[in-house]
């Protein structure tokens, strides 16, 4: 049986790869391109105020994911979706990459 932890985190990488791969124009996608961004587009709050959101832990995903990528960092808040809605190969190196990081 697997881990609790490792399960939630294969479960939340294939929610991403899934709703990356909905067309442009749905509203989920539209809201996820703008809510996955770095921490350098969030608001900043103190440390003693800041609290570990849903959008955070994707995010930390999503970071996860891109490090084995072998993609520059800098490219990562776009690259993501690209990989994960790719209809050529994106749902296979989706699932590949997801099962590097867990």
């Amino acid at each position: 049986m697997e881990d609790v932890e490792v399960y939630i985190v294969k479960r939340q990488l294939a929610y991403l790869g899934h709703v990356a791969r909905y067309p442009v124009s749905r509203p989920e996608r539209l809201a996820l391109g703008l809510w996955l961004q770095p921490e350098s587009a969030q608001p900043t709050l103190p440390q003693a105020a800041r609290r570990l959101t849903l959008r955070d832990q994707l995010w930390q995903r999503v970071q996860e994911l891109m490090r084995h990528s072998g993609k520059d960092e800098a490219t990562w808040p776009t690259e993501w979706m690209i990989i994960a809605e790719s209809k050529r190969h994106g749902p296979d190196l989706w699932r590949r990459l997801s099962d590097k990081v867990v």
